[in-house]
């Protein structure tokens, strides 16, 4: 383990229940430096191993988030924080620009929130930890 986690460690995924969150959390959940996983996401986790505690975040609520965090304060620092979210597409309503003339403003904003203001505020909320 790097010197600067705790042993044994302590980590937050946030989007756990994604393709990349739920494989970040099912790796450090067999990893036996790591006491505790924090799994948020907008719908439950399910997990085997005993030391994930799924708790619910939804990325786009600031409150949500800063509730979050002090859910987990409460049990002690965390050494670790995973934002496991984003958006590039999603169905026929989201897609990638192919040109100028593709820009819509309301996807675009959709993409910054998920994207760019969602980590920032979970670095607001979760980095004093």
């Amino acid at each position: 383990m790097d010197k600067n986690f705790h042993s044994p460690a302590r980590t937050a995924v946030i989007g756990a229940t994604g393709g990349i969150g739920a494989a970040f959390v099912s790796q450090l959940a067999k990893n036996s430096n790591f006491e505790k996983i924090y799994a948020l996401a907008r719908s439950t986790f399910h997990s085997e191993h005993s030391n994930v505690s799924s708790q619910l975040l939804d990325f786009a609520s600031e409150s949500s988030i800063e509730t979050a965090a002090e859910q987990i304060r409460d049990d002690g620092p965390l050494d670790l924080i995973i934002v496991a979210t984003g958006i590039l597409h999603r169905g026929d309503e989201v897609q990638p620009e192919k040109s100028m003339a593709d820009i819509d403003a309301k996807t675009m904003a959709e993409v910054l929130a998920v994207n760019t203001i969602g980590p920032a505020l979970v670095a607001k909320h979760f980095l004093p930890l």
